[in-house]
């Protein structure tokens, strides 16, 4: 419910609907105001006795199955205004009422009003209350907004008696503040908290005073008209359900899971039978059995998203709910749950230095200090070809797996990371085991110092590896010229370099080199050249033959 006298059109009084009748009595007073005005801002309207306009007016009623709800008119049945020149003298007989200060007629002027609610059944619920006040003077005419502060009266006060001298320090507990235009007409504010207070018997009902803007620069005024003003009394809207369902709903919780991450959906329902039906709901929760903390009031939702625990603290939540006619359940019973905020560590086993296969077993495994291990995400890298990381892995539950077709003299890195049961996830970190797949021998020829060369024979140098335990390493010298056929030039041989003896003829001279050892284990032969060299006796026949741009200039 609202706590403060909150003002429609972004804080300033406006003009509520009318019916025909009303439209009409309006457009005549407006007329009249039109032609008084000037007069009125100076002078008000003589004084005189005006028919009452009675408290309890009832607008409209809907039955409904548990009741009624209803709109009731309730008009002032006290209103008056203090003023600060005459601080002795009475107003309660006028016809208008005063705001703001007024120079050398009343000075500083505060408005008094009282209603009396007693038209408004003892079971009802109040639903909505509106202020309507006619405002029909201002000065100046085109003046701007006028702040003001209403609050609620301390004690009785008498319409017939009350002056600035007697009533002036009546004003409690502020109700609220807002602004407050120069226009002409009906202006209307939410006081439904300030009825719901009076009516509850949470405050007195003395009725509220009125502070203005009370400078004597720039002598600013409002006037209003009061309740013997036939047909526009300052009156109270009130909208309000009166309930013959006595019956207490109830709420249930819905069960929460052992363990739950740090932000996680708390859920509960209600039910009325055939009562008025659910309004509204609390829910409260406590942290490893303290006190109950509020956590939802008078919501009409029924879930909402939880997140204020820390790890292996214990939450407990119960709800209760209060139906259309204002009866309040019981608490449920309690739910309860324990908050797990970290992730798993998992981590890949080691891994031995060398795999002697393209198939080998990776392995890992972690810890988690709450839900328990959910699933597991390994990836693993080519180091040797300098890749990036792969996923290999991906939600197994498998704690191992066979990694397939790794490539010979190849360096793998595997990492792992862990989910658990609530969805904390591990953050990826560096490489966690490492292995070079080394199941076979290689070899490759070095680079020539040159593309080309002129000596005959020239000189052809090789090396490789072969994996540990099966020395000494073999090679097979594969060459072939200007693209031709693949002739292995050196078989089984254990030496590292050799002079290609001499030279068939001018052209290209490709090599290549395959590993062997003593365990039968052989480098396949892709026949792809490892290194070519361009051969010629004449130094310029490569210009021609070979490289003819050299003749060209740049």
């Amino acid at each position: 419910m609202k706590s403060q006298l909150k003002m429609k059109r972004a804080g300033s009084w406006s003009f509520p609907k009318l019916n025909k009748r009303s439209a009409l009595l309006m457009l005549i007073a407006l007329l009249f105001v039109m032609v008084t005005t000037a007069v009125a801002q100076e002078n008000e309207p003589a004084d005189g006795p005006v028919p009452y306009i009675p408290d309890g007016v009832e607008v409209s009623r809907t039955i409904l199955p548990y009741g009624i709800e209803a709109q009731v008119n309730i008009s002032t049945n006290k209103d008056s205004f203090l003023s600060s020149l005459n601080a002795n003298t009475n107003y309660g007989s006028r016809t208008t009422m005063g705001l703001g200060y007024q120079s050398g007629t009343f000075n500083a002027m505060r408005m008094l009003m009282e209603f009396n609610l007693s038209s408004i059944p003892s079971n009802a619920i109040i639903d909505k209350a509106e202020l309507f006040i006619y405002q029909n003077a201002t000065n100046p005419s085109n003046d701007g907004e006028m702040g003001f502060k209403a609050q609620y009266m301390k004690s009785q006060w008498n319409e017939n008696s009350v002056t600035w001298n007697n009533a002036n320090y009546l004003g409690g507990t502020e109700i609220g503040v807002g602004q407050n235009t120069s226009s002409l007409g009906w202006k209307t504010s939410d006081v439904t908290d300030m009825v719901e207070r009076w009516y509850s018997g949470a405050q007195p009902n003395y009725g509220l005073i009125i502070t203005g803007d009370e400078s004597v620069t720039p002598n600013r005024s409002r006037f209003f008209r009061t309740r013997q003003w036939s047909g526009y009394a300052p009156y109270i809207k009130v909208t309000y359900t009166a309930c013959s369902d006595t019956a207490k709903p109830t709420t249930t919780m819905q069960p929460l899971p052992n363990w739950s991450p740090r932000s996680f959906t708390v859920k509960w329902s209600g039910q009325d039978g055939n009562g008025s039906g659910i309004a509204w709901y609390d829910v409260q929760y406590r942290i490893n059995g303290g006190s109950w903390v509020q956590w939802k009031h008078h919501t009409t939702s029924t879930s909402a998203t939880y997140s204020g625990a820390s790890m292996s603290q214990v939450v407990d939540f119960r709800a209760r709910a209060g139906d259309n006619c204002g009866n309040v359940g019981n608490w449920s019973s309690s739910v309860w749950t324990k908050i797990d905020t970290q992730a798993p560590i998992v981590s890949v086993n080691p891994l031995p230095q060398y795999t002697y296969s393209p198939n080998f077993i990776v392995s890992w495994n972690g810890t988690d200090n709450g839900s328990g291990l959910a699933a597991f995400d390994v990836q693993y890298r080519n180091v040797t070809l300098l890749g990036n990381w792969i996923n290999w892995q991906n939600d197994t539950t498998n704690t191992s797996s066979q990694f397939t077709g790794a490539q010979n003299a190849t360096t793998y890195e595997f990492r792992a990371r862990g989910i658990d049961n609530v969805g904390n996830v591990q953050s990826w970190g560096p490489a966690q085991a490492f292995t070079t797949a080394f199941f076979e021998p290689i070899a490759w020829i070095l680079p020539f110092p040159s593309s080309t060369t002129t000596n005959n024979p020239f000189l052809v140098k090789w090396t490789g590896v072969t994996p540990p335990g099966s020395e000494p390493l073999k090679y097979d010298i594969y060459v072939r010229v200007q693209a031709g056929a693949w002739v292995k030039w050196l078989p089984d041989t254990t030496a590292t370099q050799a002079s290609y003896p001499p030279a068939s003829g001018n052209g290209l001279y490709e090599f290549a080199a395959i590993g062997k050892n003593n365990l039968g284990q052989s480098e396949p032969f892709n026949g792809q050249p490892e290194q070519p060299i361009l051969y010629n006796s004449d130094a310029n026949a490569f210009r021609t033959n070979y490289f003819p741009f050299f003749d060209q200039k740049y």
